[in-house]
């Protein structure tokens, strides 16, 4: 299977107004799912029987890991209520048939049409992402430093930290910005170093799977020729 939802190549393949058709959805459930993660996160982890980030100075690392596992868990949420929009739209709306679905979701089959002219794609060839090699190309701790300790670390610090004290109109003290700071940019070095392991692994085992098709297409070379054969075929000559 090639699920849809998993498949950071086909929006490079498609049309404009396709990948409207089939990102805008997720998309957009995922930015709610973010926008609301500041409202509901301390709320979450007192339903836990976590404390909330003015509890930090004991827990520290337990604030930390269950702040990352709701953070993780409402995005994915949110990702996958998406794409189950999207189901009920092409079954209710566009009137696809159920398979015709499934063949999307579950292997990344789109119609011939939604894709760019000069597109190669095929569903049943899986090819490492163009933007991946790009990123990958700069190395790995560029990555980690750009997209965990910088962009994500920043973000998590806004919504964790910054919008909540702003929602409450109660602000911590310096000292405690510090602290949390501190969190959020661990946090934000773990998803980069996550995902970093994610994509690489993906791309080293698709990279592998093209280069092993490669090998099984090439014919036998010279060397595996039988010369005593050849040899003796050139004697009777």
């Amino acid at each position: 299977m090639n699920f849809i939802a998993t498949n950071t190549r086909i929006g490079e393949e498609l049309r404009g107004q396709y990948q409207c058709l089939l990102y805008a959805l997720p998309t957009t459930s995922l930015a709610i799912a973010i926008f609301i993660i500041p409202f509901v996160l301390n709320d979450l982890l007192m339903l836990l029987g976590l404390p909330s980030h003015h509890g930090i100075k004991s827990q520290e690392q337990i604030f930390l890991l269950a702040m990352f596992i709701v953070m993780t868990s409402i995005i994915a949420v949110g990702y996958l209520v998406g794409w189950l929009l999207n189901v009920i739209c092409f079954r209710k709306i566009m009137h696809w048939s159920y398979s015709s679905i499934w063949q999307l979701m579950a292997y990344s089959n789109v119609p011939k049409h939604w894709l760019n002219t000069n597109s190669r794609y095929n569903p049943d060839k899986k090819t490492p992402s163009k933007a991946w090699q790009k990123a990958r190309a700069n190395g790995k701790w560029r990555y980690i430093t750009s997209t965990g300790m910088l962009f994500s670390s920043s973000i998590i610090f806004i919504l964790f930290v910054v919008l909540p004290d702003l929602r409450h109109d109660n602000f911590s003290s310096v000292a405690e910005y510090v602290v949390m700071a501190l969190a959020c940019l661990c946090a934000g070095t773990f998803y980069g170093l996550i995902t970093w392991f994610v994509f690489e692994k993906r791309y080293q085992r698709l990279s592998h799977q093209q280069l092993s098709k490669k090998h099984s297409h090439i014919p036998p070379s010279f060397h595996s020729f039988d010369t005593s054969t050849f040899s003796k075929a050139k004697l009777h000559d």
